[in-house]
């Protein structure tokens, strides 16, 4: 069986289950990444740097094991799955080859067996940052999220200002102060094939896009918990996606 879940909830569920007997992180770790591949749990990313672990929940002897380096750099908010034994990170928050911070649409694949990375070529049509991410019936499907150029334009702009105290106050003014539907968080459903590597329109929110919700699915039902509807501005709203027959509904609970 193969479950996602965010890594925050991997740590809470595990150490649940095994509070007395589970070994802690090897290093503090926060805004990573990580999923669970039947009973052996793996994290990344975020405080962790490039960093990734592996933990077998039912081994004698637990304990973490390091992994191969992740070769996309330092990010945080990626999120990750398992499908058909292979792990897949998908986006998050880096810095790009000028140095500066931007949401990343790429995917990179990890390979249990050979303990190995590789950037597959395929990008997501929009950014991935502050998405959830699922699986289901084999593929994995991507929601939520901040906008990719809205964000991206922000830091450009805090960098062009440097150290001008004024400029910097206009630039946080006009992304802070603006309505929630003027910052466009995505409400599209995109579906990922790994086997094909593509990307594909899978349907969209009739509501609105959050931006660092949870997500819990079960079978053909997916639930989306809370988030940002903008910076600093949750929301208290769970929306379920139903699979079940031939349609995608959209429920708001």
């Amino acid at each position: 069986m193969n479950k996602t879940i965010t890594a925050l909830a991997i740590i809470m569920a595990s150490f649940a289950a095994n509070a007395s007997v589970l070994p802690e992180t090897p290093v503090p770790f926060k805004s990573g990444t990580g999923a669970i591949d039947n009973d052996t749990v793996y994290i990344g990313l975020g405080s962790a740097g490039t960093a990734w672990y592996k933990l077998d929940t039912q081994a004698k002897d637990k304990r973490w094991t390091a992994l191969a380096a992740f070769p996309g750099g330092p990010r945080d908010q990626a999120t990750s799955a398992f499908i058909d034994g292979n792990l897949y990170v998908f986006g998050g928050i880096g810095k790009n080859s000028e140095g500066l911070t931007q949401v990343f649409n790429d995917v990179h694949k990890y390979n249990p067996k050979t303990n190995s990375w590789v950037k597959l070529m395929s990008h997501a049509p929009m950014g991935m940052a502050g998405h959830v991410t699922f699986v289901h019936n084999g593929k994995a499907y991507v929601t939520g999220g901040v906008n990719q150029n809205i964000f991206n334009g922000y830091f450009e702009d805090l960098n062009e200002a440097g150290k001008d105290s004024t400029a910097i106050d206009k630039i946080n003014a006009y992304y802070f102060d603006k309505k929630a539907e003027d910052y466009f968080f995505n409400k599209f459903l995109l579906s990922f094939d790994p086997s094909t590597q593509q990307w594909s329109y899978a349907g969209e929110s009739p509501w609105y896009g959050t931006a660092g919700a949870a997500v819990v699915n079960k079978g053909d039902k997916t639930w989306l918990i809370n988030g940002e509807a903008k910076p600093g501005l949750r929301t208290d709203a769970v929306f379920e996606l139903d699979f079940t027959g031939d349609n995608l509904k959209w429920n708001k609970l």
